[in-house]
């Protein structure tokens, strides 16, 4: 039980961090369903994560290049 136990954390932390695919290896761990469906979910969160993050280091870069221009402007009068 206690091996069995072990396993399955482990596999937990590696569809955390990514280290393999949730749909396959979900499917063969004894987990009650709700903790199946919760794993199915983090590949879609690592997506919107990512995606956000994208957007938000753009809109830095863009408010970065507006400062510049701002500068430019001012050491121009």
């Amino acid at each position: 039980m206690e091996r069995g136990f072990n396993q399955i954390q482990l596999e937990l932390r590696a569809l955390g961090s990514g280290d393999f695919n949730p749909s396959t290896h979900l499917e063969s761990l004894a987990l009650p369903k709700e903790m199946r469906e919760v794993g199915s979910y983090f590949p879609h969160l690592k997506l919107a994560l990512s995606t956000s993050l994208s957007e938000l280091q753009q809109k830095l870069e863009e408010q970065g290049t507006i400062r510049e221009s701002l500068q430019a402007e001012l050491t121009g009068l």
